[in-house]
């Protein structure tokens, strides 16, 4: 995992951007999820 430079976490665009990254990643993996329910539901 790469390492944080002093600063990085205080910025808020930098902490905006992970955020936003976080919230992409997770959203997507929850609309992983309702597919393959759906999937194993209807087939």
């Amino acid at each position: 995992m790469p390492r944080h430079e002093p600063g990085d976490a205080s910025d808020p665009l930098v902490a905006f951007a992970f955020h936003e990254l976080r919230r992409a990643v997770h959203g997507q993996a929850l609309a992983s999820e309702q597919v393959l329910r759906h999937a194993l539901v209807f087939n």
